[in-house]
């Protein structure tokens, strides 16, 4: 090989390193640290005993919620969801400024006259929390799964209650 086969290669292969490392520049900056969400909603049916929302902060970097929002939503999107408005459930006191850990979960509690209003009255919609977090202009829209979905039951399991 000549000396100009051998700047070739090395300035293809420097080409491959610059480019792996801006593509992990771009996922670290873009991808890694967002801010994702997963909530489980539990209905239970008796008086004394609270409805429960969990919600499961899925990046390592802690969120805190300033305040949120509950709404039945039609889970269709946007030009078949206009045959159902949204109803709205977010209780009025309490619940607001709470801080979640990265990769932690956080528990609200709906007792008495909070409770979610549920079954015929929601319809086909589904339960979605909007999440208004500091520091973040838009808010995130989480739907609120009745149950356990086994894609992160896990999560529920393996990490510590607040």
């Amino acid at each position: 090989m000549t000396t100009a086969d051998w700047s070739m290669v090395i300035s293809m292969f420097s080409l491959v390193v610059s480019s792996g490392l801006g593509g992990i520049k771009v996922w670290e900056t873009f991808f890694r640290d967002r801010a994702r969400f997963a909530a489980t909603a539990w209905f239970i049916s008796l008086d004394d005993e609270p409805d429960v929302i969990t919600i499961v902060n899925l990046s390592p970097v802690p969120a805190m919620v300033s305040h949120f929002q509950l709404e039945w939503r039609s889970p269709l999107p946007w030009p078949f969801s206009r045959s159902e408005p949204p109803l709205d459930e977010t209780p009025d006191e309490g619940h607001t400024n709470f801080r979640i850990d990265g990769l932690g979960k956080f528990d609200l509690h709906f007792s008495e006259g909070e409770k979610l209003h549920w079954g015929k009255s929601a319809g086909s919609r589904a339960l979605y929390l909007t999440l208004h977090l500091h520091g973040r202009v838009r808010p995130i829209r989480v739907m609120a799964h009745e149950g356990c979905r086994p894609r992160w039951q896990a999560w529920l399991l393996r990490l510590p209650s607040r």
